[in-house]
């Protein structure tokens, strides 16, 4: 089995990107501009769009995060994301999800302009993902490759199984471009366990990719358990 030190890995890569970052007023005029935007108070939200602006700040990257009420309509809301598309001086959009139960998710991902929808969720940027045309990529699945690299594992060739609650497709998607057998262990937690045992896990071979947020403090603890049994 490997362990990988993804705090160190992470750290390397900020500080490489924080030195290329540097580089970006010489040649462009401006570093990058990211915009997020956060719809209400959810926790979870709050807490991860703080730590995104924390993660721009730690390699340079100018960041903007707008708060907007949760009774904002969704044409506003829509609006509002046109106008930032327009905006030459952003080059980045995010919107986090999820949103008020009265604004359509899917509407909002697919107004945000393809080449500055950093989240990747662009009906273009999801197609471009499966036929390996140029998009932008989802960052867990190139984050899982980068680690898999710092580690030096190459994918290819070995079997994949990606479990997950909710989507993973994405997940599927980019080792799938990485020329691997894919296939993917789905709900209920059971499921996951069972599929995670299919493939090779030997972690050279394999990810296992869970999203805590969707589980109970039970299911999640259940499952590493049965995971690690």
């Amino acid at each position: 089995m490997i362990l990988i030190d993804g705090k160190k890995i992470a750290a390397e890569l900020k500080a490489a990107l924080a030195e290329k970052v540097a580089s970006f007023p010489e040649k462009y005029g401006r570093v990058p501009h990211l915009v997020v935007v956060r719809v209400g108070e959810d926790p979870a939200s709050v807490v991860y769009v703080r730590n995104k602006a924390r993660a721009c700040d730690a390699v340079g990257i100018r960041n903007t995060t707008l708060v907007q009420d949760e009774s904002i309509s969704e044409e506003a809301l829509l609006e509002l994301i046109r106008g930032l598309n327009a905006d030459d001086s952003v080059d980045g959009i995010l919107v986090q999800l999820p949103l008020p139960k009265h604004i359509r998710e899917a509407k909002v991902v697919e107004t945000i302009a393809r080449e500055k929808d950093v989240d990747g969720f662009h009906p273009y940027n999801v197609a471009g993902l499966w036929q390996k045309t140029p998009h932008m990529s989802p960052c867990t699945p190139a984050g899982i490759l980068k680690l898999l690299d710092a580690i030096g594992v190459d994918p290819k060739g070995k079997k994949i199984v990606t479990a997950h609650i909710g989507g993973g497709g994405s997940c599927t998607a980019v080792m799938d471009g990485k020329s691997v057998d894919t296939s993917m262990g789905l709900t209920p937690v059971e499921g996951l366990v069972m599929g995670t045992r299919a493939g090779d896990l030997d972690l050279g071979a394999a990810t296992f990719i869970m999203d805590k947020e969707h589980l109970s403090t039970a299911e999640f603890n259940n499952l590493v358990n049965k995971k690690s049994g």
